[in-house]
């Protein structure tokens, strides 16, 4: 867990601010793969599937959260620069989870390329996958260490907790909850034009409408902290997909 809910909350608003500023420089123009639907190039369909497929293995493995959402952020962010092949897309997903395995998990629980690579069924070898990792790591200019929603997540739930919003609600479950939520809208290219930020203030907006009678008056709070706009808006439009999902 990136957040501990025993901060107080002058200590949780230097992590937001410290991520905020962190986010500024890692807002990835994912607007290039719009128009690859028809095209040879990748889609947002192909993205959305090869993000199913990293939370699919990322769970297999018993990863943490933070992997999953770091390997979707460095996904994310080097198809934004780089106009790949759609063949070569199995290969980048995998390397985005390998690196974020590193940076995220414990020294011990890290597998070698070889294993992951075994693990994940995918007809390519562990040298393409430590190709692909050189690659990926020169075009993000080695830079790995970026504010994903997961991140905000924890912090405003973090806060909201300390601010006495979620007095009467078992905090742990509905993180886990949450978390769980979020990784189904990761996988989903609507929500990928959303800032992290604005991505996980939302969604907990929208899950404390059910769970706290103060949820306006804590989304009102975390908003005008993390100085973000038009976040009812995209309550809505969380809402109205998960709806959507109940009628599938």
């Amino acid at each position: 867990m990136i957040v501990s809910c025993g901060l107080n909350v002058s200590k949780l608003l230097k992590v937001l601010n410290e991520g905020l500023l962190k986010e500024e420089t890692h807002l990835a123009p994912l607007m290039c793969l719009a128009g690859n639907e028809d095209s040879d190039g990748i889609s947002l369909s192909n993205r959305d599937n090869s993000t199913v497929f990293i939370l699919n293995l990322s769970r297999h493995c018993g990863f943490h959260s933070e992997t999953f959402s770091l390997s979707v952020n460095l996904l994310d962010r080097f198809l934004s620069v780089v106009k790949a092949n759609p063949k070569y897309l199995p290969c980048i997903s995998i390397c985005c989870l390998f690196l974020a395995v590193k940076m995220c998990e414990e020294d011990e629980d890290v597998p070698t390329a070889a294993d992951l690579v075994k693990v994940s069924g995918l007809n390519f070898s562990s040298s393409d996958l430590l190709r692909m990792e050189r690659i990926i790591l020169d075009k993000l200019n080695w830079n790995l260490n970026a504010s994903t929603p997961l991140y905000f997540l924890q912090v405003f739930h973090a806060l909201c907790v300390s601010k006495g919003f979620l007095d009467h609600c078992p905090v742990n479950h509905h993180l886990q909850h949450i978390t769980s939520l979020l990784e189904d809208l990761l996988c989903c290219h609507k929500f990928m034009f959303f800032k992290p930020s604005t991505l996980a203030l939302a969604l907990l907006s929208c899950e404390l409408m059910y769970v706290s009678s103060n949820w306006l008056l804590a989304t009102h709070f975390l908003q005008e902290q993390a100085k973000l706009k038009k976040v009812v808006f995209h309550v809505q439009l969380i809402a109205d997909y998960f709806a959507f999902l109940l009628f599938l």
